[in-house]
């Protein structure tokens, strides 16, 4: 891998939903930021699928709500959520117990309303989006801000010192802290840079 090609203010360290999203909003705000994934491309696994109200409102806030509608998101409404099914006195299967419930909205269209209204709080809908097409629109989306920059796959044996050049003070005490103190769990090439680095000082 090359270096990058500008300082960044921010160093994001994985690729996942929330550092994805945090890339957007600090791309949005003018923060030249880079993002760091050790996989190739993005992980197709499920995982998370579905989104509580509260994350419906940020993803709105941050101006992408239809980005996510036309990535294959869509809304949801009237749904319980229990703890796993017991046995019945006749050896049969019932419905957990409901710890949760999101009523129906009044006036919900799942034909309209799941496929591209914007959220209004108090939404009591769920996000219904599979991980890995939530995390491709903010990839996206965050690049689209021409203030993000990503690497991904970092491997094990990578050599190259774009990391530290990635960052714009490496002099910092606060910085040679941060190292000195993951030295030990980093691969030996990063702990070779770091010796490099000015010594770490105590804190007061």
């Amino acid at each position: 891998m090359g270096a990058t090609s500008k300082s960044s203010e921010v160093l994001i360290v994985g690729a996942g939903p929330v550092g994805l999203f945090a890339a957007v909003r600090l791309g949005q705000a003018g923060i030249q930021t880079t993002f760091i994934e050790k996989e190739s491309e993005i992980s197709q696994l499920p995982r998370a699928c579905m989104y509580y109200p509260q994350v419906q409102f940020v993803l709105q806030d941050a101006g992408i709500w239809t980005n996510i509608v036309e990535g294959g998101g869509f809304r949801t409404t009237g749904l319980d959520i229990r703890l796993p099914p017991v046995s019945d006195d006749q050896g049969r299967k019932k419905p957990g117990e409901l710890v949760a419930n999101f009523p129906g909205e009044p006036n919900f269209d799942p034909q309209v309303d799941a496929y591209g209204s914007p959220v209004q709080p108090p939404s009591m809908s769920m996000l219904d989006m599979p991980q890995p097409l939530l995390r491709k629109v903010l990839l996206e989306k965050a690049i689209e801000t021409g203030n993000v920059e990503s690497k991904l796959w970092i491997q094990s044996g990578e050599t190259d010192d774009w990391f530290f050049r990635a960052l714009k003070d490496t002099s910092s005490p606060s910085f040679a802290n941060y190292v000195h103190g993951l030295q030990n769990v980093w691969p030996t090439h990063v702990r070779q840079m770091a010796a490099s680095l000015p010594a770490a000082t105590s804190a007061a």
